[in-house]
């Protein structure tokens, strides 16, 4: 693994034909916590794979909240209806 203010050599930076477009200073700027978690794809594939619980627990809550909403603003509604119609 080569170290993070290491600049590219010659050869490699003459071998592409096109201009270099990262940020200028980007090398310079990089945390070193999020070194491993950027070079290491294993570290993120377990961290994924130790995860317990439902995928869609968020998703159900919100979606409960929204039906119950919608419940209490249709009955706000009817009742606001029920009572300036007549």
């Amino acid at each position: 693994m080569t170290p993070v203010t290491e600049q590219p050599s010659t050869a490699q930076s003459n071998s592409s034909t096109r201009p270099d477009r990262r940020r200028q200073g980007r090398l310079d700027k990089v945390s070193p916590a999020l070194l491993p978690l950027l070079r290491q794809k294993d570290l993120i594939d377990g961290a994924l794979a130790q995860q317990d619980g439902d995928d869609l627990a968020g998703a159900k809550g919100i979606a409960i909240g929204a039906l119950i909403g919608a419940a209490l603003w249709g009955g706000l509604l009817a009742l606001a209806w029920w009572a300036f119609a007549g």
